[in-house]
């Protein structure tokens, strides 16, 4: 185990800055997960702490040692990608052994190793065979396997889940939790999957345009959202927002005319409310809506109205069905779980 330490960290491709003054404390032991858009840097940020780019301006530790200008190969870090990266004329066994290999550690090294990883991961009956004879989700355990037995003193995951099908995600998501508690090791772990980012993390840094927009723990970022972005990345469905064209007292006018009630310390820089499904309610009096799609989730029900002359919104709702579509409603919004932004998308 190591901590990471990120010292104002830049990355340029010519003239596109795509990291941009990244500064990031990671302790030893600590399951961090980069999440963000597309062309946000997560990776790129992923691969500069692996070595395989090299930062434009900053500085890199792990531990106590100074891995900026290192190779890969030298900063004791093993990385497990979204391809997989398996050699195809090797076994899995082979495969899983490779790095040992090339560290000259002795056969019997080697073959202790690769025997406890996989044990852990549960591919003993998998060794003799090549990756072609193996499912996607076998394949992933292998590279996690073959990261394993070298021993590192950091793990790093560039989305390793991507290419599975959603069940499967959903159960190796779990494996790698319970690895990490097996292991006790200080995992990264790049996606764009809010779910994967959430289940995961200890704590989540959210990237946009190659800086840190907020990081703490995901009940943090889901529930304090510094900046109208990260408030709109998480959840699912996204977080209702509606435009605010003044504040009058303690209500804020909508710009179809509509009146909200504010919760306390709102004030006139007021010019966003946002307020996720759940805390939106179907009611007999309160905004009126019109229901104009229903999804039926199964263990939920999520129906989306449109306020009258104003913007749609998406509700937690159990009552209504698709026998509702058309039906006008009202809802109402719970004040104390709204979340307020400036004119700049900055939490007030």
């Amino acid at each position: 185990m190591a901590s990471v330490q990120l010292e104002n960290i830049a990355k340029r491709f010519g003239k596109t800055e795509v990291l941009e003054q990244v500064d990031l404390a990671i302790e030893s032991g600590e399951f961090v997960v980069f999440v963000g858009a597309s062309g946000s840097g997560k990776s790129t940020l992923l691969r500069i702490i692996a070595g395989l780019e090299q930062a434009s301006a900053g500085r890199i530790l792990i531990g106590d040692r100074d891995v900026t200008d290192s190779a890969p190969s030298q900063r004791g870090v093993s990385m497990v990608f979204q391809s997989y990266a398996l050699y195809p004329h090797m076994n899995v066994r082979e495969n899983i052994a490779f790095g040992l290999k090339l560290a000259k550690s002795s056969n019997e090294t080697i073959a202790q190793r690769v025997g406890e990883v996989a044990r852990m991961l549960q591919i003993e009956q998998l060794l003799d065979r090549r990756p072609r004879e193996l499912s996607g989700g076998q394949r992933q355990r292998v590279a996690i396997a073959r990261a394993i037995v070298r021993q590192p003193s950091i793990f790093l995951f560039d989305e390793p889940l991507s290419n599975l099908d959603a069940a499967l995600r959903a159960h190796t998501r779990i494996e790698i939790a319970e690895l990490h508690r097996k292991l006790g090791a200080t995992m990264i772990y790049v996606t764009h999957d809010q779910v994967e980012a959430m289940s995961l993390a200890d704590r989540m840094v959210m990237l946009k345009d190659g800086r840190i927009e907020q990081m703490g723990t995901p009940d943090e970022l889901y529930h304090r959202p510094a900046t109208r972005y990260v408030a709109g990345f998480l959840g699912a469905p996204t977080m209702n927002f509606l435009t605010v064209a003044r504040v009058t007292g303690q209500q804020a006018v909508l710009e179809s005319g509509a009146q909200i009630d504010l919760p306390p310390g709102a004030d006139g820089t007021l010019r966003t409310i946002g307020i996720r499904p759940e805390d939106v309610a179907i009611a007999d009096t309160g905004l009126p809506a019109k229901v104009f799609h229903v999804e039926e989730l199964g263990e939920t029900r999520i129906v989306h109205v449109r306020l009258d002359q104003g913007p749609a919104l998406a509700v937690r709702d159990r009552t209504l069905g698709h026998g509702d579509i058309g039906r006008e409603v009202a809802v109402t919004l719970d004040a104390a779980r709204m979340h307020l932004f400036d004119a700049d998308d900055r939490r007030i």
